[in-house]
């Protein structure tokens, strides 16, 4: 392995960027200017076109990768291939492969004596039987007599020889660890951490497991746990929205041939010596392809200078990636551009992963201003102004919850419109991007957005088409509920309506907020008392609210429509009662939208040219075909294609797998239920009232997060009961009137 070039303790690790930071400041003239060279960089490794399905990468004793994968889904589609410092793909035959290919193999691992382990489905498929565990050598398959049952019954999903012959397997977090002459099992491990191939490993007599914030090591005789190497906090919000998710925030580990632990997450590739005494961060995630949020690591593999890591896409593809030592690279890129959010943003973490893969001289520094939670909106909003003002501040800005009128009046943001392709512009939702174009210029454009819709029938989503009409249907309900539970009312309304609350110039209406404020108050009251278990919570999620319409549990379903996947839930309802529509919300309101990822680039920065390539970079269509949590694509192409029923489904009748929608153990009324919904793909009609829906949204609404929290700060104790409505509006104005006037 390369030796470690700036060894540091453990418990330090974590100042090393800002040692980085400060050596590069300027601050020391006496220092060298000579520029430091060395450091890994990504490639994309294009995998063997045949192969349809990735089962297992392991290095090799000469630093060679051997890749097993499925070229076919049923018997005889196993293959073998090896790779050579990256070089293209060679065809592979060990001794076993033609025996293996008489089965229909479940899992599989190779030993050390060059043989492979696998479990098999019988020719029967005996749904109700566990794959039987045989072994190939010298070229015959051979049945091993034991049953890798886990607890519950279930059937072991990942399998590892180790050097001396154990057996290790896993089923979700469960570790099972049979002694490899006697067939017995061990001991059982559990883990924090879904464990598969790549989560856990056998090295000497240690074995390596992957867990919660920490490697943990065991005597791997008995069980007994030695030691736990701490794991460097992920730096990267990896929300896709979806149930992907909960595979984004594992680390992977692998053994070095030097004995050092290595493992890999979205923060990077690390390396532990193999005393655990020092840490070196290798790869920077998130100047590479691993903070993605749309990649989920899967297998870390050390092979000689070089690692391997092997993710799957939201879509369950696989990419594999090479980070080689290249002492030709500065070890610091040579430009940095620096973006700036009040919050975490999925695609500006995508846009920056496909940008740094393509500028490696680049380095993508984005900043995200409420990340801990110690900084209030305000203050942050404050400092940045200071910054802005002063000429200096971010390259690039995420406007998101910031006053973008203010900016644009004192020429803060420069036009995107000439910073900008025209073919680029041209291929954008033409009502979305122009929302804050004026004058001839584009000082700010939304990289998505959503819609804020209701699934209904068409006489309640004329009813509660106003905070006063939605008081009144609710309270002549025999139980009233919205599909969240009270403390998410106000953050679910405030955003539809609090418009009406402000003037066309901007001033404050204290009369409407009065109406407004009451109007709140009379929904909240009605959940009083209203016992928790009887309260559907979707947690914004269409799919989730349409099952609790559908079976009559919520009369009705409001939330933003934020990906063209969750329009399954709306679509399927409605065939399912046979009546009511999914609308914009609420009705008759001109076409309201929520801009999102809004971006804008700072006039004063000296990087315009390379902010503008990396806004071209979050607006194309690669970037936007990515379904992610924070809204639909402002990309036309890439809209389109996420409306395309996805090629594994037929629109003809096929279920819709990528959701589990049913919910069990539901208690209503004292009464255990279940509720269950199959959804289908939508139908061209129903996908065409939603483009409608679209192409009318002419209207941005923008929250202001200073002013949401002045908002909530004054009224809290008006909501629970413990002020009037007078005393909260004089409160509530002397506030407003003081930061309007700013």
């Amino acid at each position: 392995m390369r030796k470690i070039k700036f060894p540091m303790l453990l418990s330090l690790a974590l100042c090393f960027p800002l040692a980085l930071s400060s050596c590069n400041s300027g601050d020391s003239p006496a220092q060298t200017t000579t520029t430091a060279m060395g450091r890994y960089v990504e490639e994309s490794v294009e995998l063997p076109p045949e192969m349809i399905y990735l089962e297992s990468l392991q290095a090799e004793p000469d630093g060679s990768l051997l890749l097993l994968g499925y070229t076919g889904k049923s018997t005889g589609g196993l293959s073998a291939w090896t790779l050579e410092n990256g070089a293209a793909w060679t065809s592979a035959t060990p001794d076993w492969l033609e025996e293996a290919r008489k089965y229909q193999l479940y899992e599989t691992a190779l030993d050390g004596d060059g043989g492979l382990w696998f479990t098999h489905i019988p020719a029967d498929d005996d749904n109700d039987a566990t794959p039987p565990l045989m072994r190939i050598r010298d070229g015959a398959a051979d049945p091993v007599d034991l049953e890798l049952k886990h607890p519950g019954g279930n059937v072991a999903e990942s399998l590892v020889i180790t050097a001396s012959g154990d057996i290790l397997s896993s089923y979700n977090y469960s570790l099972l660890v049979h002694d490899g002459n006697t067939l017995r099992q061990r001991y059982e491990l559990t883990s924090g951490t879904w464990l598969d191939t790549g989560f856990y490993f056998a090295s000497g007599t240690t074995l390596a497991v992957s867990d919660t914030g920490a490697i943990k090591l065991y005597d791997l005789a008995t069980g007994t746990l030695r030691t736990e190497l701490p794991v460097q906090a992920a730096p990267a919000s990896n929300d896709t929205g979806s149930f992907f998710e909960m595979f984004n925030d594992r680390t992977a580990i692998a053994p070095a041939p030097d004995g050092a632990y290595c493992y890999c997450n979205v923060g990077g590739i690390y390396r532990v010596s193999a005393d655990g005494l020092l840490t070196e961060r290798v790869v920077n995630g998130e100047q590479s392809s691993l903070a993605m949020p749309t990649l989920s690591v899967r297998q870390l593999v050390a092979a000689g200078d070089d690692y391997y890591v092997y993710c799957v896409d939201e879509a369950n593809a696989p990419h594999l990636f090479r980070y080689r030592y290249d002492e030709t690279v500065a070890t610091v890129p040579s430009a940095e551009l620096r973006v700036y959010a009040l919050e975490d943003s999925p695609t500006i973490r995508q846009a920056a992963g496909i940008f740094q893969r393509e500028n490696p001289d680049v380095r993508v520094r984005f900043e995200v201003a409420l990340s801990d939670g110690s900084t209030l909106p305000n203050d942050a909003l404050q400092a940045l102004s200071t910054e802005l003002l002063a000429g200096t501040g971010p390259d690039l800005l995420v406007l998101d919850g910031m006053p973008i009128d203010d900016y644009r009046q004192k020429g803060i943001l420069a036009d995107l419109g000439a910073l900008l392709a025209p073919e680029l512009q041209a291929g954008l939702l033409a009502n979305i991007a122009s929302a804050y174009e004026a004058d001839g210029t584009l000082q700010a454009l939304p990289a998505r957005f959503t819609l804020p819709m209701i699934l209904a029938t068409e006489e309640v989503a004329a009813e509660t088409a106003t905070l006063s009409g939605l008081a009144d249907f609710l309270a002549g309900q025999e139980s009233p509920q919205i599909g969240v539970p009270p403390d998410q009312i106000i953050d679910l309304l405030y955003p539809v309506f609090h418009r009406e609350w402000f003037r066309a110039d901007g001033s404050f209406d204290e009369e409407a907020c009065t109406r407004g404020l009451a109007d709140l108050a009379r929904i909240l009251s009605l959940y009083g008392g209203k016992d928790p278990a009887d309260i559907w919570d979707a947690a914004g999620d269409p799919i989730a609210g349409a099952l609790g319409w559908s079976d009559d549990w919520i009369p009705f379903f409001i939330a933003p429509l934020t990906s063209m996947d969750s329009l399954v839930g709306p679509y399927s309802a409605i065939n399912v009662r046979g009546e009511g529509a999914y609308t914009p919300y609420p009705r008759g309101s001109g076409g309201i939208f929520y801009p999102r990822v809004v971006l804008g680039i700072n006039a004063s920065s000296g990087n315009r040219e390379l902010a503008g390539s990396f806004v071209a970079c979050a607006l194309s269509e690669d970037v936007q075909s990515r379904s992610l949590a924070d809204g639909l694509p402002v990309n036309r192409a890439a809209l389109a294609a996420a409306q395309e029923c996805p090629p594994e489904l037929s629109s003809q009748g096929a279920s819709f797998q990528r959701y589990g929608i049913s919910f069990e153990d539901v208690f209503r009324d004292g009464e255990e239920r279940q509720h269950h919904l199959e959804a289908y793909w939508p139908d061209a009609v129903f996908l065409a009232g939603v483009n409608d829906a679209i192409d009318s949204a002419d209207t941005p609404v923008m929250v202001n997060r200073t002013v949401v929290e002045i908002f909530n700060q004054e009224t809290a104790a008006f909501f629970a009961g413990g002020s009037s409505l007078e005393d909260t509006m004089t409160a509530l104005r002397q506030k407003l009137d003081i930061y309007l006037a700013e």
